[in-house]
Parts: structure tokens; sequence; C-alpha cells
């Protein structure tokens, strides 16, 4: 499990979701064997597998995935492209306002 944070402008934190990232064989092993000791900025490529519902996309997307120190859940990076349309995006690149983030959180916690 892994955060993935957006900045909230005119705040003092950051707003946090919670996903599920695959990671290969390969980089899930490396980052077990170094979990009691990380590696600060060791990054694995995965991809983010859960629905976020209040940002939706068609399919999974892809992600970097970095590792934190202080048992801190690793952090994760989404991928940009060319053309960039996937408002998760570019809430993370750019930051999104205390309303937007308020928004959100209504849409989550008031859902039918």
């Amino acid at each position: 499990m892994c955060t993935r944070e957006a900045a909230v402008v005119s705040s003092t934190g950051h707003g946090r979701i919670v996903v599920w990232v695959s990671l290969s064989k390969k980089s899930f092993d490396r980052y077990d064997e170094t979990f009691d000791d990380p590696v600060e900025g060791e990054g694995f490529f995965g991809w983010v597998c859960n629905d976020i519902e209040v940002y939706p996309y068609p399919s999974t997307r892809p992600a970097d995935v970095r590792v934190q120190l202080g048992n801190q859940r690793p952090k994760v990076i989404l991928h940009k492209r060319d053309s960039e349309d996937d408002p998760l995006v570019i809430d993370q690149t750019r930051g999104i306002s205390v309303a937007r983030a308020q928004e959100l959180a209504e849409q989550v916690l008031h859902r039918t």
C-alpha cells in the first residue's frame, strides 16, 4: 500500500489517497529485502490498480513508487503522458485548492 500526495494550495498539509500499486516480482523482492533498512528515494515502476471513484480512469495508471524513511509508506508519483488529461495527474502535479479538497472529500463521504 502506498500513498499518492497532492499539495493542497493555501494549506499547510497534503491530501493523501491510499492506493495499491502492482510491482514486478523483482521490484517487490527488492522492496521486501530492504524493508527494515530502506534506501531513501529508491524507486520502482508499477501500476496503480484500484479505482479511485472521484478520479475515474479507463485502465490502470503507470506510476513510480519511491521509498521513504521513518516507517512511512512509499510515495506514488504518477506518470505524465504527452497529452495529459488525467485529472489525478494534473492535481498531483499542480496541487488543489482547499475548496477542491473539500469537494472531493464530500463526494467520497456522501456517495449513495
